[in-house]
């Protein structure tokens, strides 16, 4: 999951360019694990044939605004159009994170540190998946870190540090 739709974007190319379908690099020594037709990029925009082929995926690519909204409905301030809620029940049975794995959280500093995001995460994801959550700014102006956030209050497990 990933906090903007352009990080969809961004995501699915360094995908297509582990795999050597982008045109950019040679496929690294995992390409040959993932192909892209495992690759499914959930876009709110689209309609509703490309998003179930997207949430048929093994790999789904999808905002937190989206797998929020589908799983838990629109809340105040979300536009959705009244004949969403049809084809919401239709996609929160495709987005099944018991059906995952893996649920990685990119910019896990960003939407999932919000009450509904977060909540989302807490009730749907956390228990039925593996939850990895990856951020460069763990730490806030307050004193809190993420994982007081969204992991009941405990430390990474991980930590690397670039400079």
């Amino acid at each position: 999951m990933v906090p903007q739709n352009f990080l969809l974007g961004q995501w699915e190319d360094e995908l297509l360019g582990e795999m050597g379908e982008n045109g950019k690099r040679k496929p690294s020594k995992w390409g040959n694990l993932i192909k892209p037709e495992h690759v499914g990029v959930y876009r709110a925009g689209d309609d509703e044939v490309l998003q179930t082929q997207a949430l048929q995926k093994p790999i789904v690519l999808i905002t937190y605004d989206s797998a929020r909204i589908i799983r838990n409905g629109p809340g105040p301030g979300d536009e959705c159009d009244h004949e969403f809620e049809f084809r919401r029940q239709r996609l929160k049975q495709l987005l099944d994170p018991e059906k995952f794995a893996l649920t990685l959280l990119d910019e896990v500093h960003d939407r999932p540190r919000g009450e509904k995001t977060g909540e989302c995460i807490k009730k749907d994801f956390f228990g039925k998946s593996l939850v990895i959550g990856a951020t460069a700014t763990h730490l806030y102006k307050t004193g809190k870190t993420i994982g007081d956030y969204l992991f009941d209050g405990q430390i990474p497990f991980h930590e690397t540090t670039f400079r």
